[in-house]
């Protein structure tokens, strides 16, 4: 997507419509020694939406049972330790060209 920096004239665009798609994760790009998980983007691609993904965050608690298949409790704590306010925001003419971008197919 560029050798030196991101080519946002070509790409951008293209790159926020990833985001539509359903197999979609996100990608995982930055800025030298930054990195960041993006998921969301303008639509025009100009800004980018992301998560530090190097937040450490507790493991969720296992609810107590009688069975080995113990099921996770997600309590209302919990959930809003994993959701944030302040998403990183990035623009787009900044983005260092290594991405990865991530893709869920569950079958083909």
């Amino acid at each position: 997507l560029g050798l030196s920096s991101f080519d946002h004239k070509n790409y951008s665009t293209t790159l926020a419509h990833t985001f539509s798609l359903p197999q979609s994760l996100g990608f995982l790009g930055g800025s030298p020694r930054h990195a960041l998980w993006f998921y969301a983007a303008n639509a025009d691609g100009s800004t980018l939406y992301g998560l530090d993904p190097h937040t450490v965050q507790a493991a969720p608690s296992l609810s107590p049972s009688l069975s080995h298949h113990r099921p996770i409790h997600l309590s209302d704590d919990y959930l809003r330790s994993v959701h944030t306010t302040k998403p990183a925001i990035m623009d787009v003419t900044k983005l260092d060209p290594s991405l990865a971008l991530a893709f869920y197919c569950q079958d083909h």
